[in-house]
Formats: structure tokens, C-alpha cells, sequence
């Protein structure tokens, strides 16, 4: 891989991980603005459930971008160490294709294919 490619992926992955900081501290506020106080009427209980719905849709989306925001960063750690592109599972060049699509991928198809089976 050449110094432009790895260059080009390092300010994609940099702006990724910009982006994912600022989503992720935005989630994290959501889904920790809990209500106060008890709910007496079938409306503010109604609200509550409510509330508590997106509540978790927001924990659940938090904990993905969180995974995602340490995958780039380890991207860009590979980078730096020169490993960014070799599959971390056997070693071969990861598809550029694969990268342009998940630029911080740490395995090639094949690898990523075992991994969510979990046969690793």
C-alpha cells in the first residue's frame, strides 16, 4: 500500500473518529437524562414508558458506536505501526475494495465471515 493510500485512509478514519467522539457524548447524555419524580397518572406513566423506550434505543446505540469508535481507533493504531491493510486473523492483505467500504475492517472477508460465526 503506498504512503498516499495509507495518508488518504488515516484522514478518512481521523474524520470517522471526530465524528463517532461527538455522537457518542450526544447518545451518552441521552441515554443517562433519566426523569425524576414518580409517575401517578396513566399519562405521565404512559410518558415514562416512553421515555424509557428511547432511553434504551439509545443505550443500544451508544454501545455500537462505542464498538465502532474503538475499531477505528485501532485502525489508526495499525497505521501507525505499519499493519493497516493485513488481516489481524491470517495475515493476508485485506481487499481494497473491503477497506474502501470499511476502512477500519481489522480482518479480510474471509476472516470477518468466521468471525461473526465464531469459529476463530
Amino acid at each position: 500500500m503506498t504512503e498516499d493510500h495509507l495518508q488518504t485512509y488515516r484522514q478518512q478514519l481521523q474524520k470517522l473518529a471526530a465524528r463517532l467522539r461527538g455522537e457518542v457524548s450526544e447518545l451518552r447524555e441521552e441515554a443517562l437524562a433519566a426523569p425524576t419524580g414518580i409517575a401517578a397518572l396513566p399519562s405521565e406513566q404512559a410518558e415514562m414508558a416512553g421515555h424509557e423506550a428511547e432511553e434504551g434505543r439509545a443505550r443500544s446505540v451508544l454501545t455500537h458506536e462505542e464498538a465502532i469508535l474503538e475499531d477505528v481507533e485501532a485502525a489508526l493504531e495499525r497505521i501507525t505501526q505499519g499493519t493497516f491493510g493485513r488481516c489481524t486473523g491470517c495475515g493476508q492483505a485485506i481487499a481494497r475494495q473491503r477497506l474502501e467500504a470499511v476502512p477500519y475492517s481489522p480482518f479480510c472477508v474471509g476472516c470477518a465471515q468466521r468471525h461473526e460465526l465464531g469459529v476463530v
